[in-house]
């Protein structure tokens, strides 16, 4: 039991004389003397609380994301996003048709009628142009 005490004594004083030191430290506006060990601890702490920050902020936006393209492909579904896709789809298959010769991309017209006339058949109206 003594030696309990005695090492709670110890403790208390070395407390004791930390606490005095910080307060020197503070009133001269110096430093606080640090172990180099107590240093590296210190910049390991940093390192773990940026590499934990950088995982929050890429978690959040991953998730930022993921919420986004359910938007996206909830808009796709919709009435308004099928005309917008039958649109394009149609001003895209006009461009290519109007190229000639070899470089006319022929299976990409197709396959781009194909889903236009499957999942967008909207009938698009074009304004006529004078």
């Amino acid at each position: 039991m003594t030696d309990f005490l005695q090492d709670n004594e110890n403790r208390f004083g070395q407390a004791k004389k930390d606490f005095q030191n910080m307060t020197e430290h503070k009133e001269n506006n110096e430093p606080l003397p640090c172990s180099k060990e107590a240093i590296e601890q210190a910049q390991k702490d940093d390192q773990m609380d940026e590499q934990q920050e950088h995982a929050d902020n890429y978690k959040a936006d991953q998730e930022s994301k993921a919420h986004e393209h359910d938007r996206a492909v909830a808009f796709l579904g919709s009435m308004r996003g099928r005309f917008i896709m039958a649109q394009a789809l149609h001003y895209a298959i006009e461009a290519l048709d109007s190229v000639e010769g070899v470089h006319k991309e022929v299976s990409n017209i197709d396959d781009m009628k194909y889903i236009r006339d499957e999942l967008f058949n909207f009938p698009v109206q074009i304004p006529q142009t004078q």
